[in-house]
């Protein structure tokens, strides 16, 4: 026969709790003999203090710990709630018991009739006392030690006017006709685990006894609840409570955090797959500690760990107090306001909202805490770590670009390029972690909690890095945090600087007569800590060296090698900014190239490259005689619209930045749209219709579509172009122009037209609606114009104007430009940075929307490289250098730069 031994406290509910394992194990497999050994804990012998003052966690089980271990016990049965939340890998859990009734029970002394509360709450654990206080808020609340009989002694002697214990101890210790009243999970949430026993067991052992008495349902709700108070660091007596409730696949969870700092609480509640369970409860958590409380129920916010104010998260319904209540889940605990009501009977924390904030009340209205349960289902986040290369945004991947179009949350480093940076989308939350040598916007440990953090809320977050994440781009260490809360991420690699840069320089790091390997080494090192580079083994390996991140400590490095025995004249390099259009290089030897790096002042970022190799860089250097090479433009245009100057542009080897100062939206102004409907259900009337940009084509054909049109309703009509641009977007269309200036200008077009106009034309022209005036001015440059339909402009008019001849020209706004605001800051940033040598505008709009962006700006500083007469002078007029392009075509464009280029070159 085998025996089998329960670990047990030695209280009586421990024993009572452990029996119900035996008990079963006896009753299916009789084979077995089957005991207890009980032990008294720390947490029992010392009864004189909280649990708090004395470590909380695991106080009852270090004991049990140990007879397992020394093999004097099989398993150890505990509440779960007493577990903590850290597991020897040793001592694992085998499993979880059906769950009794997770409540927390009010007891009166012996004999009291009523529900009159005459003396203090007694409770263990900061949890229940933080819960109490709201619910009682006159009511002293008194720390409370002992198993149940002792303190049901106390209570009972009159040392307490009530106490608080699980209902689950009371109803296995047969004790339920003491209970006075039950607390519902709305007003006091258990603590994790609460009404579960746990089974501990040994590694390798095997338990298959102990199937049958196992619960799936209790399992995952331990996940779920457990993982939430890991995440928060509670145990079993913090402020942190979580409570989980099966409902078919899903669990609903509900979550209590306390917020040392601020003394706020925050309740709130969350729906997912149970089959996530640990997942969902992470999540929830993850949104308390940063205090997410929808806008319709007060908008309050709480600081969060890192130091940011954040509101709520759309993804998530953070549930708390009714609007009629104070509409506000987060509480500030003893702040002076009073409940006028009797003490005994519950109260919720209440809100009051002024002056745009709030302030939550231990004691407020008279009526029940009520919560919202209109939370949204558990939504699974993911992290990518994306490697965003060394500047040049064509080093860029593919994947990458792809992944940062779709992030929710980037983090992203001083290093990272700027064209990279401007394809971040317009509604993501931007959070800027440094990275520079000795500039550190976050520290490391900051941002690794920021990833988890956000990802836990459910949302698509890209650690955006320069380089490659993995080489010296503390991506592993990002990793470790992620996979111990058990988060998906992707690791998307970059072209790397150690060899990206020297190619840019004219430098291979391998070559076949030079150097057979290359070694790519940090030159960062901790503060206060020394090299732990091998320079003896590095240079009798020989080849090329690549140090990353080493400038501030050029000097050491370069002595380092000398001192491993590499010859003074071997030749060495220093290059600033690789793959930018700002460059700069320093070439010398091991022993010459700190003096010469800091008589060119350069500095970081900037890579180090020792080696026969950088001797091969003045017949192999390429990037500077490129055209355009030193020119940074910003291209104010939409990007969709401006890829092909932009394109043209870097080949040319000019840096490129994107900053789309404007975007096109669709009518909405209630007259205008009535006038567009009515435009196009009459289509036929009109004779002629005249494009003046490839969106205005774009749009003008999406509308037709929408209203089932196709070519056969424009049958018969002419058609003009403002431009080459404009009439190939037509040709795309199968439709093919009839007239097109020979300059690309509003005034010239309109020329255009009015020569080729027949008597009684009726001219369409679908456009932006601030397009130029002086297209119809010139189609209609006769005596006696007169307006016909209203106020050509005028909100509600049809603009529609007539000449003596008879020639009438409708000019119909069918889409807006308007200023895109989110371009601004970055705007702002690339300008004040110095770096910018050339501005293109395409428009007039182009121009208002820049200076609208930068009101202090000093524009005499700014060269614009303008499309248009309107443009130029739009330009001129704010005090901008201004060039204009003889047509509006990308040639003309690039054509006027390379003039200004060599212009200021050979200046």
């Amino acid at each position: 026969m085998g025996k089998i031994t329960a670990g047990s406290r030695e209280s009586k509910l421990a024993v009572v709790q452990t029996e119900m394992v035996t008990d079963y194990i006896r009753q299916n497999y009789p084979q077995y003999e089957v005991n207890i050994l009980t032990m008294k804990t720390t947490g029992d012998r010392i009864l004189d203090r909280k649990l708090d003052d004395i470590g909380g966690k695991g106080l009852f089980v270090k004991e049990l710990d140990i007879a397992l271990r020394e093999k004097r016990t099989d398993f150890s049965v505990h509440s779960l709630k007493d577990l903590p939340m850290e597991v020897p890998d040793d001592l694992p859990v085998i499993g979880y018991s059906v769950r009794e009734d997770p409540r927390d029970a009010l007891i009166l002394p012996k004999g009291t009739s009523g529900t009159k509360i005459t003396g203090p709450i007694g409770c263990s654990g900061s949890r229940r006392a933080l819960q109490l206080k709201k619910l009682y808020p006159q009511v002293e609340i008194r720390n409370i030690r002992g198993n149940v009989q002792t303190r049901l002694r106390k209570l009972d002697e009159g040392e307490y006017g009530a106490i608080v214990l699980a209902a689950a101890g009371l109803k296995r210790l047969g004790l339920e006709d003491r209970i006075s009243r039950i607390f519902s999970p709305d007003e006091m949430i258990p603590a994790a685990g609460q009404g579960i026993l746990c089974i501990q067991g040994r590694r390798g052992e095997n338990y298959d006894y102990l199937d049958g008495f196992l619960d799936r349902d209790a399992a995952e709700c331990a996940a779920a609840e457990r993982a939430f108070t890991a995440y928060l660091n509670g145990g079993c007596s913090s402020p942190v409570a979580a409570y989980a409730e099966i409902d078919g696949e899903n669990l609903f969870v509900r979550g209590l955090y306390y917020e040392e700092e601020t003394h706020r609480t925050v309740v709130g509640s969350i729906t997912g797959p149970r089959k996530k369970a640990a997942a969902v409860g992470r999540q929830l958590a993850a949104q308390l500690r940063c205090a997410g409380v929808r806008k319709e129920y007060a908008s309050c916010a709480v600081r969060t760990p890192r130091g940011e104010c954040e509101a709520k998260d759309a993804s998530y319904s953070i549930t708390g107090v009714t609007k009629e209540h104070g509409s506000c889940a987060v509480c500030i605990p003893n702040d002076g306001h009073e409940a006028k009501r009797d003490p005994d009977t519950p109260v919720c924390a209440g809100t009051r909202i002024s002056g745009g904030g709030h302030e939550a009340k231990d004691a407020s209205c008279p009526t029940s805490r009520t919560e919202i349960r209109d939370t949204v289902f558990y939504r699974e986040g993911r992290v990518w770590l994306v490697g965003a290369g060394p500047g040049d945004f064509g080093l860029f991947t593919q994947k990458g670009e792809s992944v940062l179009a779709e992030a929710e949350v980037v983090v992203y480093d001083s290093l990272v390029g700027q064209e990279v940076l401007s394809r971040m989308p317009a509604g993501a939350e931007k959070i800027d972690a440094g990275k520079r040598a000795g500039n550190h916007h976050k520290s490391q440990w900051q941002t690794n909690e920021i990833l988890a953090e956000e990802a836990l809320k459910g949302k698509r977050v890209v650690r955006l890095k320069g380089g490659d994440p993995f080489l010296f781009g503390r991506g592993g260490e990002e990793l470790e945090l992620l996979t111990k809360y058990g988060i998906p991420y992707e690791v998307v690699p970059g072209v790397t600087s150690a060899i990206s840069v020297p190619a840019y320089n004219g430098i291979p790091v391998t070559h076949r007569d030079f150097a057979s390997s290359v070694h790519i080494i940090t030159g960062h090192r901790r503060a206060g800590v020394g090299y732990d580079i091998n320079f003896r083994a590095l240079a009798e390996a020989g080849g090329t060296y690549v140090f990353l991140m080493g400038l501030a400590a050029l000097g050491d490095l370069m002595r380092g090698l000398l001192d491993g025995g590499i010859s003074p004249d071997m030749p060495a390099a220093v290059l600033q900014q690789g793959a930018t259009s700002h460059q700069r290089k320093v070439f010398a030897t091991v022993a010459t190239i700190e003096a010469e790096a800091a008589k060119a002042h350069l500095e970081a970022p900037a890579v180090i490259v020792v080696g026969e190799v950088c001797a091969l860089a003045q017949d192999f250097s390429w990037y500077e005689h490129l055209p355009l090479f030193g020119e940074k433009i910003v291209v104010t245009r939409p990007r969709r619209r401006s890829a092909a100057l932009t394109e043209e542009l870097k080949k040319l080897g000019a840096e490129v930045v994107s900053a789309p100062v404007i975007r096109t939206v669709p009518v909405t102004d209630q007259g205008k749209l009535e006038d567009m409907e009515k435009a196009f259900r009459e289509i036929g009337k009109y004779t002629m219709l005249v494009f003046t940009s490839p969106y205005g084509v774009e749009r003008f054909t999406e509308l037709c579509r929408e209203k089932r049109m196709d070519l056969r309703t424009l049958a018969g009509k002419r058609l003009a172009a403002i431009g080459r641009a404009t009439a190939e977007a037509l040709e795309r269309r199968g439709m093919f122009v009839d007239i097109i200036p020979e300059q690309y200008e509003s005034a010239e077009l309109g020329k255009a037209i009015r020569r080729a106009c027949r008597p009684g034309e009726y001219i369409l022209i679908p456009r932006s609606a601030g397009g130029s005036e002086a297209l119809v001015d010139e189609i209609l440059r006769e005596d006696g114009v007169q307006a016909a339909g209203g106020v050509p402009g005028q909100s509600g008019a049809q603009d529609e104007a007539v000449c003596e001849t008879g020639i009438r020209v409708h000019d119909l706004p069918i889409y807006d430009t308007v200023c895109d605001a989110g371009t601004a800051d970055f705007l702002r940033g690339e300008m004040e940075s110095g770096d910018v040598t050339v501005v293109t505008f395409t428009s007039a709009s182009t121009v208002r929307a820049f200076t609208a962006m930068l009101p202090d700006y000093d524009y005499r500083n700014i060269t614009a490289v303008c499309i248009g007469k309107q443009t130029e002078a739009a330009a001129a007029s704010c005090g901008m250098k201004t060039m204009t392009a003889k047509n509006a075509t990308v040639e003309d464009m690039v054509h006027c730069i390379l003039s200004y280029h060599k212009k200021n070159f050979s200046d």
